[in-house]
């Protein structure tokens, strides 16, 4: 992409430094931080406070939702876990006490942010020659020299990530977000339609908001792009083999039925056939 986009928590460091506080670098030290603030606060009378604010609104709450998730994964290194793993679950458990308690991942140097890059296209239906100029300005303008004159200028983020050397960081706000941003692509939209994210965002809001269980919810999420299969092992379910056993014996009937039509006794009592000429 020509230019890429981050999402970060930001902190109020007016009220940590008030409480003598050091910046929370996990999930949980943020909610005893933000606990402890919002109780002197208060006291003061100032009600007009949150403890967090996870941007779940109706446009950034699938994304906020995929990056806290991201941001629970086992290790730096660590792949987005499984809708159905024990992480995700505990994941979710976990934003579920932040907002009861205080309204960034659970060890400290694991983030997660949701990647958004802009890249820059070709009209197809012009002249050679325009194509080619086109290109040219392509080129220049994702160069590496242009690209760190630009971040420079914060006019853009780059993700030419080795640009953000000592040089350039004392340059710019925020070098350390750019710098150490551990990012992920939003899971792939298989619907190819925006139904697939208005359903996760409602969803999701059901067990932020609402009653609905963690498990429940995952599995709603999972249900809209995963596809079943009927295994007649036992191991998985008794569901396959039920219905492979009624089949064969539905199958077996039907074809075995077919003999009655030889039986003289059945086909003159019980049967009739229409003459060639009604056919």
């Amino acid at each position: 992409p020509a230019t890429i986009d981050y999402s970060a928590l930001f902190s109020n460091k007016a009220l940590l430094k008030k409480y003598n506080k050091p910046i929370p670098k996990t999930w949980n030290e943020l909610i005893e931080t933000g606990k402890y603030i919002l109780e002197k606060e208060r006291a003061e009378e100032n009600t007009d406070i949150i403890g967090y604010n996870g941007l779940f609104d109706e446009y950034d709450g699938p994304y906020s939702f995929i990056e806290f998730i991201y941001s629970c994964r086992e290790s730096v290194d660590s792949p987005f876990p499984d809708l159905n793993s024990q992480t995700t679950l505990n994941a979710l458990e976990l934003l579920k006490k932040m907002k009861k308690e205080i309204s960034s991942g659970i060890k400290e140097g694991i983030s997660g942010t949701v990647l958004v890059g802009y890249n820059i296209g070709i009209v197809n239906n012009i002249s050679e020659k325009k194509k080619k100029s086109a290109i040219e300005a392509v080129k220049y303008f994702t160069s590496r020299e242009m690209q760190k004159k630009l971040v420079s200028m914060e006019y853009i983020i780059s993700g030419i990530s080795d640009l953000y050397d000592d040089e350039l960081c004392s340059q710019i706000r925020f070098c350390d977000v750019y710098k150490n941003s551990q990012a992920i692509q939003a899971r792939q939209n298989k619907l190819k339609n925006n139904d697939y994210f208005e359903k996760i965002t409602k969803y999701f809001y059901e067990f932020l908001f609402g009653d609905e269980t963690a498990g429940d919810i995952l599995v709603k999420i999972e249900d809209l792009s995963k596809i079943y299969t009927l295994s007649i092992s036992t191991k998985d379910s008794y569901v396959g083999i039920i219905i492979f056993i009624v089949y064969i014996c539905s199958l077996v009937l039907v074809i075995s039925s077919l003999v009655l039509i030889y039986l003289e006794k059945i086909r003159n009592n019980y049967t009739s056939f229409l003459p060639r000429s009604d056919w």
